[in-house]
């Protein structure tokens, strides 16, 4: 009974200072390993949307629930500008070819929010939608703590991205927009983004990670055109803010 109560304590002490010397190893820089490799990710978050008629939130009184400011026919919606921040989520699969230079693929889904630019409509008033879509990126990674120490794993990194790829509208919901007064026709748009992660190693094979970017497409994103239109300022992105949480395994 002894001898299992000390092997019990000594598996506790085991327990309790491994961790803390390999954590304390990463932050000195003094785990050495080939960086070499495929990585995969999931990631989720939430998204800002500011496209060309994301602005009919504030011009309509949409940017406080202040009853005063909102038109009283359209009060029966209980839309406002916390509509434009919208769930997203994503997988990666990227390839290591040193500590301070990768690539990656990504795949994501999201929904986002848009609205009917009134100037357009006859009738005028508040007419938001929102819209889910289909994100596909190649992004090239620069890892800077890497750069630093080629060959030393730190627990706290910082990496910044830049990439290429396309956003794919799925599906609308334009319950709010009438369709004989205004059209959304969603499609395919080329994308452009750039962001930072900062990550944290919680063991040799596996990170955990904040992923903050901006991202632009093409003004056919949320479903319209404003080029088209003599109405609108003709500003040629749709824009996304996007910050996400995530788990990075390394093979």
């Amino acid at each position: 009974m002894k001898k299992l109560f000390l092997s019990v304590i000594m598996i506790g002490l085991c327990a309790v200072s491994v961790p803390a010397q390999e954590a304390k190893e990463c932050e000195a820089g003094a785990r050495e390993r080939d960086f070499k490799g495929f990585t995969v990710s999931a990631q989720g978050g939430m998204l800002f949307s500011k496209n060309e008629n994301t602005w009919t939130y504030y011009d309509d009184g949409r940017s406080t629930h202040t009853a005063g400011q909102l038109k009283a026919n359209r009060d029966k919606l209980g839309y406002g500008l916390k509509d434009l921040f919208t769930p997203q989520g994503s997988i990666t699969v990227g390839y290591d070819f040193s500590h301070a230079f990768a690539a990656r693929l990504q795949a994501g889904y999201a929904k986002n929010a848009s609205a009917g630019n009134h100037n357009e409509i006859s009738a005028g008033g508040f007419y938001p939608y929102s819209f889910n879509t289909l994100s596909i990126f190649a992004d090239a990674v620069l890892n800077i703590s890497g750069l630093c120490a080629p060959q030393k794993q730190h627990l706290f990194e910082t990496k910044v991205y830049a990439g290429l790829g396309c956003g794919i509208g799925l599906s609308a919901d334009t319950e709010y927009v009438p369709v004989d007064l205004y059209k959304v026709s969603l499609g395919g748009a080329f994308g452009f983004r750039a962001g930072i992660i900062e990550e944290v190693y919680i063991s040799k094979h596996i990170g955990a990670f904040l992923d903050l970017n901006l991202e632009a497409y093409t003004d056919r994103f949320n479903g319209v055109d404003p080029t088209d239109s003599k109405y609108d300022d003709n500003f040629p992105l749709d824009l996304r803010s996007v910050a996400s949480l995530g788990l990075v395994y390394y093979f």
